[in-house]
């Protein structure tokens, strides 16, 4: 047998993988970052856990949602409360300029 990550519908189906609230957290995270909305941070633990399900990958611009990652986040069930908002930090314009 071949080794490597196993399908989603294979670690969510019949082996029946329960994701923690976190590693859920990042995988929605992820995919929302992937259909370019804004995020906050992910959690490195989360994210290692997902990597090793096969669910993530880590590139050199940080981590991203693998499909099988996509799949098992339809699999999953819908979160218990709202995700949090992300609020860009924005600059007044009257601000007062920092001096050397």
């Amino acid at each position: 047998m071949a080794s490597g990550p196993r399908s989603a519908a294979s670690l969510l189906g019949r082996d029946r993988v329960r994701l923690s609230d976190g590693q859920l957290d990042a995988l929605r995270n992820l995919s929302a970052k992937q259909d370019g909305g804004v995020v906050g941070w992910i959690s490195i633990a989360a994210a290692r856990g997902l990597t090793d399900l096969g669910f993530a990958d880590r590139t050199q611009s940080g981590w991203r949602i693998t499909p099988a990652g996509v799949a098992a986040l339809d699999l999953a069930a819908p979160p218990s409360k709202p995700a949090s908002t992300v609020v860009p930090l924005r600059f007044s314009d009257r601000a007062a300029p920092v001096e050397p």
